[in-house]
């Protein structure tokens, strides 16, 4: 298994329908920090799934955003939104 590592993902989905179905999927590998706003601490394999499994959800006219946050940079994130912090390791959150 890779090196797991934190990444914020964001979108901006115009349907309904394809919005829930977005959270949905988004929702069962990150934590959410604002509406449609998630921090994820994953591999890289496991962030690579989750961008294929949105593209078939998602079309041209929505918008994806992915950020990789190196340790320094999550150690520095201000996120009133949760009582855990940035930089501890979090525990995998799998769907079977």
């Amino acid at each position: 298994m890779g090196e797991r590592r934190w990444y914020l993902v964001s979108y901006d989905v115009r349907d309904p329908k394809r919005w829930r179905k977005v959270y949905e999927r988004v929702r069962g590998n990150a934590e959410r920090v604002q509406f449609s706003v998630f921090r994820m601490y994953c591999t890289r394999t496991d962030l690579e799934q989750l961008r294929f499994d949105l593209a078939t959800l998602m079309t041209d006219e929505d918008d994806l955003l992915v950020i990789h946050l190196c340790p320094g940079c999550a150690r520095r994130v201000v996120d009133t939104s949760t009582k855990t912090s940035w930089d501890e390791e979090r525990k995998r959150i799998e769907i079977l």
